[in-house]
């Protein structure tokens, strides 16, 4: 229980921190020096500190490990296909958007747009998979089991991103399934991190 309240606490000062404060320090500083503080913060602070001192951690203890390479980058890009079909299902069913719209968007895209969504989808999946998958999941299933662990951690991660509309909520919580289901047990988190940012770089979010 110590370790989900733990877990629970980061979960609650990344949530804040990103979803809230990034935006304050960006308006008062700049974008640039904003991101900065906030690579400092996220990674420096709630990461650094508070999982591997706090809780006295290594990165492999979370998940970070490089044993079936192959397999799991294989992984991560079928888990970044079964999001992008899912993310095209629900906005064709909910919001009648056409499948050929969509792809059409994203071969559209610009490089320079594409260059940005691969950098914050290199920061969103080494943070959010080293806490959402590495650290909370684990916790959870060690209390309620796997399926449970995945389940909740993805409820836990789709109201993180504090987006309300059924069909965001709806989009952030299947991410996290999936994402919950490549790490699995004990997965490395190469997969889901894999199809974090793959995620990310087709579609400019996650």
């Amino acid at each position: 229980m110590r370790r989900i309240v733990h877990a629970l606490v980061l979960v609650a000062a990344y949530t804040a921190y990103v979803r809230i404060g990034q935006d304050m320090v960006e308006a008062r500083i700049g974008p640039g020096p904003g991101k900065g503080v906030g690579a400092l913060v996220v990674f420096g602070l709630i990461l650094g500190v508070g999982l591997f001192v706090v809780a006295k951690l290594r990165p492999r203890d979370v998940g970070w490990r490089a044993d079936n390479l192959a397999r799991d980058l294989a992984l991560g890009v079928a888990g970044a296909a079964v999001l992008a079909v899912g993310l095209i299902g629900i906005l064709a069913a909910f919001r009648g958007v056409q499948p050929a719209d969509v792809i059409a968007g994203v071969i559209d895209t610009p490089l320079r747009a594409r260059l940005m969504f691969l950098g914050i989808g290199l920061g969103a999946a080494l943070a959010e998979e080293t806490l959402f998958r590495g650290y909370l999941q684990p916790a959870l299933a060690g209390a309620v089991g796997i399926a449970g662990g995945i389940a909740l951690t993805a409820t836990v991660f789709a109201v993180s991103h504090l987006q309300f509309a059924p069909i965001a909520l709806g989009a952030k919580l299947f991410s996290g399934l999936v994402f919950g289901l490549l790490r699995g047990r004990d997965r490395s988190l190469v997969a889901p991190a894999t199809a974090h940012v793959l995620y990310w770089v087709t579609f400019g979010w996650v």
